[in-house]
């Protein structure tokens, strides 16, 4: 569907690079890749992205900033040993920044050690901690996995300084590839990403990667989805059925819980409310270009505990029709 987990109990370097190379990530110890995300309260298209290596040089201002950073900070790399220090600077720095983020380093990495071979980027200013960054190391690339800094230093761009310096460590280990996950069109939380050289996208109905200036002329996803319901939903007023188009935030549910399997996996859908217990919606595969009707009855999400949460969400319970025609989902519609 739009996001796919998966959980290894093993990973080679060489099998994180071809994860890596088909536009996947690392959650905690899982790999997962998607094609959208809850971005504060609205639905985001995920351009995932990476730098090549081979002959990749930092701006010239990019340069003279990091040498000002050598010439003030000291620098180290090496194995992950991650303490209280750590922690009280993740906690500065989420306030700091906001967003939706883990509660603390355990969260953001897992539970416990595994599947990945991370290093630790510190930077210290006269023995204190001033910065850090995660990263994973694979057979031909790097994936970027944190940066995290003290906002006190936020005038010295630290953020972006351990990232240019995960790049700096991996050409000289010979490697091919710097990965820092996704950036999002339109929303500025992940625009550093963007400043780095060589940049490339991940293009998925292509299956390759695409230097960074051709993002301008690609048809994101959400404009992609958007038209094609607007299609159906056309076809639906012709047939005298109402629609509405409706965001469904919390798509990913089954991917990241299978006991969630039969939540409703689309971000966006048509709903057409035909009772308080069934509701029919009509979703489209960005891949397979098809529609499909389903029968949906609303659900609300529980805790741990087993309390309720109050959020609403839908499960399905049978898939009634699946064409490419928008007229034919809307006959669907309509007799359903």
């Amino acid at each position: 569907m739009y996001t796919e987990v998966a959980r290894p109990q093993q990973l080679s370097a060489v099998e994180l690079d071809d994860y890596l190379a088909r536009g996947w990530y690392r959650m905690r110890q899982a790999l997962f890749t998607c094609r959208f995300v809850t971005h504060a309260g609205r639905l985001v298209p995920a351009i995932w992205t990476r730098s090549r290596l081979e002959g990749l040089q930092p701006t010239r201002n990019q340069r003279k900033r990091l040498a000002r950073i050598r010439n003030r900070y000291a620098m180290s790399i090496g194995e992950v040993v991650l303490g209280e220090e750590h922690e009280a600077l993740y906690a500065r720095y989420r306030e700091h920044v906001g967003g939706d983020r883990p509660e603390d380093l355990h969260h953001l990495l897992g539970a416990q050690p595994g599947i990945f071979r991370t290093r630790l980027l510190e930077l210290r200013l006269d023995g204190e901690l001033a910065a850090f960054s995660l990263f994973d190391r694979g057979e031909r690339a790097v994936q970027s996995v944190a940066g995290i800094f003290d906002p006190d230093h936020h005038r010295d761009s630290l953020g972006l300084a351990t990232m240019l310096f995960e790049v700096e460590h991996a050409q000289q280990l010979g490697l091919e590839f710097h990965y820092a996950g996704y950036v999002l069109p339109g929303e500025p939380a992940m625009d550093y990403k963007l400043r780095v050289p060589q940049l490339e996208w991940w293009e998925p109905e292509g299956h390759r990667w695409r230097p960074i200036a051709e993002l301008d002329d690609y048809v994101l996803p959400d404009r992609k989805l958007r038209q094609a319901l607007s299609r159906a939903e056309d076809a639906a007023k012709a047939s005298g059925v109402v629609t509405r188009l409706m965001p469904n935030p919390r798509f990913d549910l089954g991917a990241w819980n299978p006991a969630l399997e039969s939540c409703l996996g689309h971000p966006i859908v048509l709903a057409c409310r035909t009772s308080p217990r069934e509701v029919l919606v009509v979703g489209y595969h960005l891949v397979q270009r098809a529609y499909e009707v389903l029968r949906c009855t609303p659900g609300t999400l529980q805790d741990a505990s087993g309390d309720p949460t109050g959020e609403l969400v839908l499960v399905v319970r049978e898939r009634l029709a699946r064409s490419r025609s928008p007229e034919f989902v809307a006959q669907a519609l309509k007799r359903a």
